[in-house]
């Protein structure tokens, strides 16, 4: 089971930095007046923030396991 939630984090980290790129992209965007969807940052942030919330639950989890 251990294994199973390491493989886990490792994909949510991977997946985490790449939302932190869309919207590094997008802030970009903005800055140099190129077109961009008005709600992609917000929904970028938002998903940041729920994947960071379910690496945390698997730290937790993993934690717990291992006691």
């Amino acid at each position: 089971m251990t294994k199973n939630i390491e493989v886990d984090i490792v994909k949510l980290e991977h997946e985490i930095s790449s939302v932190k790129e869309r919207i590094r992209d997008v802030e970009w965007k903005i800055e140099n007046n190129q077109p961009v969807d008005p709600d992609a940052r917000t929904k970028a942030q938002d998903k940041l923030r729920h994947l960071t919330r379910e690496l945390t639950e698997l730290r937790v989890q993993k934690v717990l396991n291992a006691s």
